[in-house]
Order: structure tokens, then sequence, then C-alpha cells
């Protein structure tokens, strides 16, 4: 069992350093997984469900605010995804929105 030394600098920056690379490790498979997710035709088409299901461009106002608060939940992941597409593969987001005119 490891005892944590809040005198020992050196272990908790040595701490650091090995989260942040796990934590970049982990944004540069994410970034991936959306990447190979919108380079086919059904994962845009999957994706493009996932935004539509989310209310993207629909309004969450509601009277029941238990409704709404629902309803923009569901909206905010939506405003996520999108944001994720977007920000990595803008092309795809593109051919994803023009596929679904057909």
């Amino acid at each position: 069992m490891s005892h944590f030394d809040p005198t020992d600098i050196q272990a908790q920056e040595s701490d650091a350093e090995a989260s942040a690379a796990r934590n970049r490790r982990a944004n540069e498979i994410a970034i991936d997984d959306i990447k190979w997710l919108m380079s086919n035709k059904r994962g845009r088409r999957f994706a493009a469900r996932l935004l539509d299901l989310a209310g993207l461009h629909r309004p969450s106002v509601d009277q029941n605010t238990a409704s709404m608060a629902f309803k923009e939940g569901k909206r905010w992941f939506g405003t996520l995804l999108v944001g994720e597409i977007e920000t990595h593969c803008f092309d795809r987001y593109i051919e994803m929105l023009q596929e679904q005119k057909k």
C-alpha cells in the first residue's frame, strides 16, 4: 500500500505528468473515434440520427419545467456532439448535412 507524502514534491510532479499523459492519450483516442465515426456514410447517418434525437434544432420550451430541463439536457448533448464533429472533421459534418438533404 502506498502512502501519500505531502512533502514529496518530485513524486507529486511525476504523478501529475503521468496523469496529464493519460488525459492526452484519452483525448487523442476520443478524437480518433469521432473521425472514424464520420469517415463513412453509416457513421454519418448514425451521428445525424443522434443529433435529431437530441432535438438540436427544436425548441425545448415547455410549460412543464421537468420536461423542459430534460429537453435541454438532450440539446446539451447534441451541442456537445456537433461541436466535437465540427472541430475535428468539419468537412465530414458538411458531407453529413448534404447526405441528409437527399
